[in-house]
């Protein structure tokens, strides 16, 4: 005999959550032998079918225990939740801010309660809007393309809020971040390791983004965000126990563009600070070259991939083209009088896919997907098909392939295989937009559709033509009209609702990209279209580059900061100590001082500090970079020498630091801390004014230039070290 209810707990548990190996068990056998728990079972089951839901509900914290109360909390819950569970066969799930109860007894939409309504943050990108596989269920039609008058705002105003980042800090909540390691890091239902966190089965991969929106929350020796990937809501660990970075912030790097000089000398490759109008610069102009275009940066924002057109070409192929975003190393990647056009990269910036055509009428086939190593390696042949588009996990390609009649979605696992025709929808040749969690694809037809990929299902989102959609991790689907009756880049949230233009008086904008945090959009093409950034909330927008030329092909870089030492604690860079009733280590000419850090890939440092006191009369401290030698600082080996910043003020400890803007190689290495012209300072590690606070326990450099001895130990110290991939 078992426990009816119990089962009923295990099988809700397990429509979004991993079982553990006994509870699998126990849920199995009873399923195999008890009639009745096999059919409710099936009718929960039966309950993500009515919501259109292929995979996890991700339900939300406090209705979380009406579903797997019993079965990860049996001996701290009461009868009433599992009565009611039992009794009403319903799972309580939500949806965008409104309750639904599903069960047999039908489906009900319940008002939001007031205490309900989800965590917003005022810095987040657009907000969630309704899930596209609960609008699926009351049959929405189509938003038509307003017809209102083009606002009359000039072509080129400041932003509201400008696209800059908020300079390269730790990882804080309503940011976007990226998956910076290797492997597959679990969703949780709590903050914690521990039986009272469930694991969803939705995991994330490497270079995947979610949305953070409250966090860092300290638990089991973990910094957790809890974060948003579609309907999921979840509980994330950012680092390792030993502070391996898992999570990164996306911020706005630099935008990339080709400009064709009006003087006739020629295409050429530039990049533009990320409020596109600062800091202009040339990034290629190759001579072997005469074309460029299709710009599209590597997620981690390390290199650029291009098509481009070679000199020498026989017959005007295209080629892949990849180049680091410092302007060197610039890789040829295809070899071949094809075209090669179309890359896209894979979200761990380790392969691209792209379009591969025979220029030969004759030839079997119309265009390949083919995908290729970063590097030029292992280039492989998925089949017919064009506008490959990664999925955001990196597990599949969507992408267009002609039938001989009409354009049709396919999907294939990015390693091959497990290739399958998604919807019977007739669609333009035009890449496809996934959806934050990949359950669906928006695509352009007679009118913008999303197609659920599981079920290849299909929801009408515009009634007039849109192309080149791009989906936000926020949920807003930006596309442009150009050739309809109302030209411009509109953008709407994915349930069909909120639709309106953007791009203000630019009539021709098209090919519109979010920016990489994901509060901006970058409009323009190949075509010679306005290229612009714009502020998708007020609609302000900022005209690119200047008058030497067309330029065309934006693409905007991802810039991945990482958290690679954090001892502050409590205390923020604002926050500033009394030297009295503080103690701290000696900044001198025989002691330099400073925390070891570890990297595990090439990194950028972009930032170096802590909280330290100059005494009066003194020059302020500068910090080196050494490599580490059998645990402690090199004394021979210095790689790069910065001046920190000074507040000038002898009775405070205060946050000073600086950018070194370095790149190192994978290894360990001190950021020592040194006095100039027999100066003093402290390197603080505790005070009680204004507050009782300590720094966090570090692994301390010490080096003795007097005696050329260093050594290494472990200290309190409150530093700060930040990096960028």
């Amino acid at each position: 005999m078992h426990d009816h209810r119990e089962i009923l707990a295990l099988a809700a548990a397990a429509i979004d959550f991993e079982l553990d190996p006994a509870e699998r068990s126990q849920l199995n056998a009873a399923l195999e032998t008890c009639h009745l728990c096999r059919r409710q079972a099936a009718e929960m089951r039966a309950t993500a079918t009515i919501l259109r839901r292929p995979s996890d509900i991700g339900t939300p914290d406090r209705v979380r225990d009406v579903v797997i109360g019993a079965a990860l909390r049996s001996g701290r819950r009461k009868p009433p939740w599992r009565s009611l569970l039992a009794a009403s066969l319903s799972l309580l799930v939500v949806l965008g801010g409104t309750a639904v109860i599903v069960g047999n007894h039908g489906l009900n939409i319940l008002p939001p309660s007031a205490g309900s309504a989800p965590i917003q943050t005022a810095a987040a990108p657009a907000g969630p809007p309704a899930s596209p596989s609960a609008a699926a269920q009351s049959s929405p039609t189509a938003s038509p393309i307003p017809t209102e008058p083009v606002p009359s705002s000039p072509a080129e105003t400041a932003p509201a809020f400008s696209p800059l980042p908020v300079g390269d800090g730790p990882l804080r909540a309503g940011e976007i971040a990226a998956m910076v390691s290797d492997g597959r890091l679990v969703i949780r239902s709590q903050p914690e390791t521990g039986a009272n966190s469930a694991i969803f089965k939705t995991k994330l991969y490497p270079g995947q983004r979610v949305l953070t929106i409250e966090g860092p929350v300290e638990a089991s020796g973990y910094p957790w965000f809890r974060v948003r990937l579609g309907v999921i809501e979840g509980w994330v660990a950012a680092a390792s126990l030993d502070g391996e970075p898992w999570l990164a912030p996306v911020r706005n790097g630099l935008i990339a563009f080709v400009r064709d000089a009006n003087d006739a000398s020629g295409e050429a490759i530039y990049t533009v600070g990320p409020d596109a109008t600062t800091g202009e610069a040339l990034l290629l102009a190759d001579p072997s070259l005469v074309h460029y275009k299709q710009l599209i940066w590597s997620p981690d924002g390390r290199r650029l991939a291009f098509v481009g057109t070679l000199a020498d070409s026989l017959n005007g192929s295209s080629e892949i083209f990849v180049i680091d975003a410092d302007g060197s190393n610039l890789v040829q990647l295809t070899q071949n009088e094809v075209d090669d056009d179309s890359p896209a990269w894979s979200p761990d910036s380790t392969q691209i896919a792209f379009r591969q055509a025979d220029l030969d009428a004759s030839a079997p086939v119309d265009s390949s997907v083919v995908v290729i190593g970063a590097y030029g390696s292992g280039a492989r042949v998925l089949g017919p098909g064009a506008n490959p588009a990664w999925s955001p996990d990196g597990l599949q390609l969507a992408m267009t392939v002609w039938d001989g009649s009409f354009t049709r979605i396919w999907a294939q696992a990015a390693g091959g295989g497990d290739r399958r025709q998604v919807s019977d929808a007739s669609v333009a040749s035009a890449p496809p937009a996934w959806s934050p969690d990949g359950q669906h694809l928006v695509v352009s037809s007679s009118g913008l559709i999303l197609i659920e990929v599981a079920s290849g299902s299909i929801t009408p989102l515009t009634a007039e033509p849109g192309s080149m959609p791009a989906w936000s991790i926020g949920g807003m689907i930006a596309f442009s009209t150009t050739g309809s009756a109302s030209p411009g880049v509109f953008v709407v949230a994915s349930d069909g609702s909120g639709l309106r233009r953007v791009s203000g008086d630019l009539r021709f904008a098209t090919a519109p990209e979010w920016s990489p945090d994901g509060r901006w959009l970058l409009l323009g093409g190949e075509g010679g279209s306005p290229v612009a950034v714009v502020d998708p909330g007020s609609r302000n927008l900022t005209v690119l580059g200047n008058d030497d030329g067309t330029i065309r092909s934006p693409a905007w870089q991802p810039r991945l900061s990482l958290t690679i030492l954090d001892t502050l604690g409590v205390a923020s860079p604002a926050t500033s100590f009394s030297v009295y009733g503080a103690g701290g280590a000696s900044i001198l000419d025989s002691n330099f001082v400073g925390p070891r850090f570890p990297l595990t890939q090439r990194t950028v440092i972009a930032e170096i500090g802590g909280f330290i006191n100059v005494m009066t009369g003194t020059m302020p401290v500068v910090v080196q970079i050494r490599p580490s030698v059998n645990g402690a600082p090199d004394p021979a080996t210095v790689l790069g020498t910065y001046v920190l910043s000074n507040d000038n003020d002898p009775l405070l400890f205060s946050y000073e630091s600086v950018a070194p803007n370095l790149t190192l190689g994978a290894g360990t290495y001190f950021a020592l801390f040194a006095p100039q012209d027999g100066g003093e300072g402290s390197l603080l590690c505790c005070s009680s004014s204004p507050y009782v606070y300590r720094g966090g326990s570090i692994m301390m450099g010490f080096f003795d230039p007097i005696a050329g001895t260093s050594w290494a130990s472990d200290q309190y110290g409150a530093v700060r070290i930040v990096g960028r991939l």
